[in-house]
């Protein structure tokens, strides 16, 4: 309504106003020597802008004020090289209800009630792409191509899938009864929501897919790295 809020690779949110895009207010967090390429996208949501920072805490800012409404360590830098004490969180967060679902890149996935910042449950894993929900499970991929659906109650894995391993794959989308992960390669994989299995691949582009993939109905949406916008109508296995 009244802010648009940017976030930048040099750990900064800025709140602008959405008429005359005057910086309101900038959050700056604190940066760490090594970082991975990227960022998050800010949610706004009950007066708050939250969103993850290299120094994997997720932060809610107050949209009129700018100050700190709460914040939450998702990872924990740990180790004796930067390289290990890496923690970003660069993937898309999901808003379910007041539920906020985030991961960090060495560190874990993490339920939050977005109105008071109170961590709900956690699960180790290690992920840049992000996370999604579909079926009452919270979809992630593992850095190591690990595809699971975790309870959204907090309650354990309800599948997993490691057939895709290393394959550098994009943000889960659910469509459907499926769920759609791409690969480096530029293969579109279809899994089943209700146990994980792969039961469909087509190609999509030899330069892969790193944007979010968004679904509407049966259609999914894919942008790749080479630039095309593509729509493919997911049917149901015969």
């Amino acid at each position: 309504g009244k802010y648009v809020v940017s976030q930048t690779y040099d750990g900064k949110l800025v709140g602008l106003d959405f008429e005359t895009g005057e910086i309101q207010w900038t959050y700056i967090s604190d940066v760490p020597v090594l970082t991975l390429r990227g960022t998050g996208t800010p949610i706004l949501v009950g007066g708050n802008a939250v969103a993850g920072f290299a120094e994997g805490k997720v932060v809610a800012i107050n949209l009129r004020s700018g100050n700190v409404a709460w914040e939450v360590r998702i990872g924990i830098p740990e180790g004796s090289s930067e390289i290990e004490r890496l923690v970003d969180i660069d993937g898309s967060m999901t808003l379910q209800g007041n539920q906020l679902y985030v991961a960090s890149y060495q560190g874990r996935l993490v339920a939050i009630d977005v109105l008071s910042g109170r961590k709900i449950w956690q699960h180790n894993v290690s992920s840049v792409s992000g996370v999604n929900v579909g079926f009452g499970n919270v979809y992630v991929a593992d850095d190591d191509g690990t595809v699971s659906a975790f309870l959204r109650d907090g309650q354990g894995v309800r599948w997993q899938n490691i057939d895709l391993g290393y394959r550098d794959l994009s943000r889960p989308t659910p469509i459907s009864s499926y769920v759609a992960v791409v690969d480096f390669e530029g293969f579109l994989h279809l899994l089943s929501q209700v146990d994980g299995e792969i039961v469909g691949r087509t190609k999509v582009d030899g330069s892969g897919a790193r944007a979010d993939m968004i679904s509407s109905g049966a259609r999914l949406y894919v942008y790749t790295n080479s630039g095309k916008l593509k729509a493919y109508d997911v049917e149901p296995r015969k």
